[in-house]
């Protein structure tokens, strides 16, 4: 994945055994990288690994939402086609994420 689709992703998606970086026009691209070589690429200030499917860019996390056991549901805008739900052990990492990036 090059500098330009990295500064313009709004998110990053497991797609079967491919990544899609979709970005914020709107553009799909696959990648053969697997989603733990590409957080690794990323700016932690502006990416975090949502889940085991989904990197979100702090842009396009508006919002979560306190699930049972300590979870969350992230907002996303536009939403991705896979689920936004944090686990109960990444939760405190991504609200701190969202307090600073927004803050």
């Amino acid at each position: 994945m090059n500098k330009t689709h990295k500064s313009a992703a709004q998110d990053l998606r497991e797609r079967g055994r491919n990544v899609l970086v979709r970005t914020f026009n709107n553009e799909d691209y696959l990648t053969t990288y697997t989603l733990d070589e590409l957080e690794g690429t990323l700016d932690p200030v502006k990416f975090c690994r949502l889940n085991r499917q989904l990197i979100g860019h702090i842009k396009a996390c508006k919002s979560y939402e306190s699930l049972d056991y300590g979870k969350l549901s992230m907002h996303m805008e536009p939403a991705p086609d896979v689920p936004a739900t944090v686990s109960q052990l990444k939760a405190p990492l991504v609200r701190k994420w969202m307090q600073e990036g927004n803050g």
